[in-house]
């Protein structure tokens, strides 16, 4: 098994271990995203995400894409005005990683409405849905 992961790793030219951005295309081969209400905990103000990298669930779509050695790294989250928008990204999955997504951590928002849109370099923000920040 090692063996075959070193092969894997070389075929890629090892850039998939550095984490790499996921297109809104991706996202929805794998079963789709989804997020709820920030919550407060001990890190902070987090915004649950809901995704799993490797295509074993349904989230918001069917998934088309099987991913069995791909772990999900990070999400991020960035707050532009009422606006925040979610960037997943991806490595070779290793022991202990997880293809599900973390939350994303939020800065210090303001109680009201936001609205949460999936963003990647190369294509336009697709909007997720609307989320409530309570105090």
């Amino acid at each position: 098994m090692k063996r075959f992961a070193l092969v894997l790793l070389a075929l890629s030219g090892c850039s998939a271990v550095v984490p790499r951005d996921r297109s809104w295309e991706f996202v929805t081969s794998v079963g789709g995203i989804a997020v709820d209400n920030p919550v407060r905990t001990a890190q902070g103000l987090m915004l649950p995400v809901r995704a799993d990298v490797s295509g074993l669930q349904a989230i918001s779509v069917k998934p088309t894409t099987l991913n069995s050695i791909m772990a999900c790294s990070k999400t991020r989250a960035e707050v532009v005005g009422s606006n925040i928008y979610v960037t997943i990204a991806t490595t070779l999955l290793r022991e202990g990683d997880s293809a599900r997504c973390p939350d994303a951590k939020l800065s210090d928002l303001t109680e009201g409405d936001y609205t949460v849109f999936y963003r990647s370099a190369h294509a336009d923000a697709v909007r997720l849905g609307e989320v409530r920040v309570a105090l």
